[in-house]
């Protein structure tokens, strides 16, 4: 009960932006469809569109109160939405796919128990109605974030970096950069063919071949090292590219001594130098071999 008075408390704006969200959706769609049919006027014309609407005025109020429900079911209130992620959209959609049930349901039951002529409202209603719906819950929550990111991205310009490396580790590091606010990762490069011209998050994924290209056609300020199995050959590419344009270089000084051991941990990178020809320090090398005799043991 005390969470219910919290959530209530601190997200009661949001909780009257979904009660106006939940309807206009479902009523742009119901209006849209007897626009694009040709059925007379949006607000009421002969035939079917009256009872229509008159459906939709005695659902609302019952759809309106189930989706609350729904919502503090899925914690969609009391939320730190400034710091929104990739759980809140799965509750978003979770709670998304229950309502639109609801809708379904409930229209049926009510148009069957009042004794409509028609019996469900029109297939355009829930299909545009869920989608809409979807989108105004999502921007409900996720906007004020989008905003406030942007805007800070703006206060402080961020700098322009590359990431080597298109696999897991690669992908862990674009999503920390992209979710701060001092790097905006232009490209990624990768040694795999397979890769390349790919998109990953909506970044497009470059060969090693066109990475001086990148560099120097794109003012690339910082180059992040995010792909463990590197050759030699590759990592003195990289570093003769950085080198020539004095373009800074950071890896993963953990993923650097041992690349099977990543912890879950946040990513740390520390700059290296052009000159670094990747050898084990004592101490790393101690490491190492501490970790690989562990894994012996468990043998």
């Amino acid at each position: 009960m005390d969470r219910l008075k919290n959530a209530l408390r601190r997200d009661f704006w949001i909780l009257l932006l979904d009660v106006v969200a939940v309807n206009l959706a479902y009523f742009l769609a119901l209006a849209f469809r007897v626009a694009v049919n040709n059925m007379g006027g949006i607000f009421g014309s002969p035939g079917d569109v009256p009872v229509y609407y008159s459906a939709f005025y005695r659902i609302a109020p019952i759809y309106t109160a189930l989706c609350i429900v729904v919502f503090f079911v899925f914690k969609l209130y009391g939320g730190v939405w400034r710091f929104a992620g990739i759980n809140d959209m799965y509750r978003i959609l979770g709670a998304w796919v229950v309502t639109t049930l609801i809708q379904i349901v409930v229209s049926y039951l009510m148009m069957k128990a009042i004794g409509f002529t028609i019996s469900r409202m029109p297939a355009t209603y829930y299909m545009l109605g869920c989608v809409l719906q979807l989108l105004f819950i999502t921007a409900i929550r996720f906007g004020p974030k989008t905003i406030a990111d942007e805007k800070r991205r703006r206060a402080k310009k961020a700098e322009k970096a590359l990431v080597i490396g298109a696999g897991e580790l690669g992908q862990q590091t674009v999503k920390m950069l992209q979710s701060g606010v001092n790097y905006d990762v232009s490209f990624i490069v990768d040694t795999e063919d397979e890769h390349v011209g790919l998109l990953l998050d909506g970044i497009p994924v470059y060969g090693l071949q066109t990475l001086k290209m990148l560099l120097e056609k794109n003012d690339i300020n910082c180059v992040f090292l995010a792909e463990p199995n590197l050759s030699e050959t590759d990592r003195k590419k990289i570093s003769s590219a950085c080198s020539e344009l004095k373009i800074e270089m950071r890896e993963s000084r953990e993923n650097k001594v041992n690349p099977e051991k990543r912890s879950a941990a946040p990513l740390q990178f520390v700059p290296i130098s052009y000159s670094d020809d990747y050898s084990l320090s004592q101490e790393e090398a101690w490491l190492q071999s501490v970790l690989s005799g562990q894994d012996k043991g468990k043998d």
